[in-house]
């Protein structure tokens, strides 16, 4: 048994239980919970399957009006009378930086690491060469350097991979993240294409800058 239309809908969203709020930990990104109930008609002995199947109410996973990642988390069914059902539904998710929602507005993701490697050296700290008693240069001595590197995943519309090659051949020509010119460089990069419902294609990049300080190798 199906459920009855009620003002040319099979279910009907209630103006006066609607609700929601706003949180944000780190003043970037913004937590919505939304909160709104619907009211369905049913036949009388009709059980829970009848109004869970109602044409116009929200599944599990669909997104609010106006956003891309703000979705049906929860749906709670009560019965009020043998024909008449309420049903509350809680959306759930995360916001970019401003209200106009979809994934190019999400904030870039930073987070830094640090890497060793062993590196050929021909001089000591002081600035003397490293040589033997007859002043003769030692080739194979090595010492561990450690940089940091800074990774960064952005979403984008597009991406320019002629562009990109350029850059795996350079360093920073200006300050970058606090680093003088000449001491940071393009290590990784990643490109994936994804496809969002509600809202299209677009570019998930991930990007890691390598710096190193000036040291006398």
């Amino acid at each position: 048994m199906t459920a009855q239309v009620i003002n040319g809908k099979d279910a009907h969203r209630m103006w006066s239980r609607f609700d929601g709020s706003a949180e944000s930990k780190d003043g970037r990104k913004k937590t919505l919970t939304v909160r709104e109930v619907y009211q369905i008609v049913t036949e009388a002995g009709d059980d829970i399957y009848s109004p869970s199947a109602a044409f116009d109410l929200p599944r599990i996973g669909d997104p609010f009006t106006g956003t891309f990642q703000v979705r049906v988390t929860k749906r709670n069914f009560r019965q009020i009378s043998p024909i008449f059902w309420h049903v509350d539904i809680t959306y759930e998710g995360e916001l970019g930086p401003d209200e106009d929602n979809n994934p190019l507005n999400d904030p870039p993701e930073i987070t830094w690491s640090k890497v060793e490697t062993d590196e050929a050296i021909d001089e000591d700290w002081n600035g003397n060469a490293i040589v033997t008693a007859c002043g003769e240069p030692i080739d194979g001595v090595t010492m561990k350097i450690s940089d940091l590197v800074m990774t960064v995943k952005r979403n984008y519309a597009a991406i320019d991979l002629v562009a990109t090659h350029a850059y795996l051949h350079s360093v920073n020509s200006d300050t970058f993240a606090g680093f003088s010119p000449g001491t940071g460089r393009l290590t990784q990069f990643s490109a994936a294409e994804v496809w969002a419902e509600d809202f299209g294609g677009y570019w998930e990049v991930t990007a890691a800058m390598q710096f190193r300080f000036v040291t006398l190798t």
